[in-house]
């Protein structure tokens, strides 16, 4: 099938000897234009009748160059669709055919817009102190909405502390490795109790805040 790229403000002439003019592909949207019948738009999937038209031009109105894939020939050709689904414009929902099933912490206000629901409670926990080599439990399990729990390495030297379930050890976990001075930080989204492994020969110290709605 024959393909045409006509550069920005162009136009080129081709001859339409069959009745249809078919437009295979392309790459935007671009004029085609005869004395015959004036100006149509061309796009993808458009077939033009054209009984008493031998050539017309197709004119390139953008702002890019356009390729352009057509075909011409005496027969009508009915496409069974691809599965591809072209939207040009805004998309407006009149309403959902079919009920969708998903989680969601979400909230109306009056405006109409919907939001995540946010943490309304703060528990800020004591300073927990982690000896060389020990595994501590700094924080039960706490089965409550958008759970958030931060977690500071705030050790007097610098410390490497693994960080996860009640199997964390000093090779399993999520590392965090800082002092009072660097800082390290971690947060974890998760109803679950959480362990810290210090891996280190000193003692660690972190501290522990906790986010939730009720």
């Amino acid at each position: 099938m024959p393909k045409k790229t006509i550069a920005v403000g162009q136009q080129i002439q081709i001859t339409t000897p069959g009745l249809f003019l078919s437009i295979i592909n392309t790459t935007s949207q671009f004029h085609i234009e005869s004395p015959d019948f004036g100006v149509l738009i061309g796009k993808v999937g458009r077939q033009y009748e054209l009984p008493n038209t031998n050539r017309v031009m197709l004119v390139n109105t953008g702002e890019d160059p356009v390729e352009i894939e057509y075909e011409v020939a005496n027969i009508k050709v009915h496409g069974a669709g691809n599965g591809t689904v072209t939207v040009e414009n805004e998309v407006v929902v009149k309403r959902i055919q079919e009920a969708l099933s998903f989680e969601a912490t979400i909230d109306t206000l009056n405006d109409g817009k919907v939001r995540a629901i946010q943490a309304n409670v703060i528990n800020t926990l004591d300073d927990i102190t982690i000896p060389a080599g020990q595994k501590v439990k700094i924080i039960d399990a706490n089965d409550v909405t958008n759970r958030v729990v931060s977690i500071q390495n705030i050790s007097a030297t610098v410390t490497a502390l693994r960080v996860g379930s009640t199997d964390v050890a000093a090779g399993k976990g999520k590392l965090m490795r800082g002092s009072i001075n660097a800082i390290a930080e971690t947060v974890i989204e998760n109803t679950a109790e959480i362990y810290i492994h210090n891996t280190s020969g000193d003692v660690a110290k972190v501290s522990v805040t906790e986010e939730y709605r009720p």
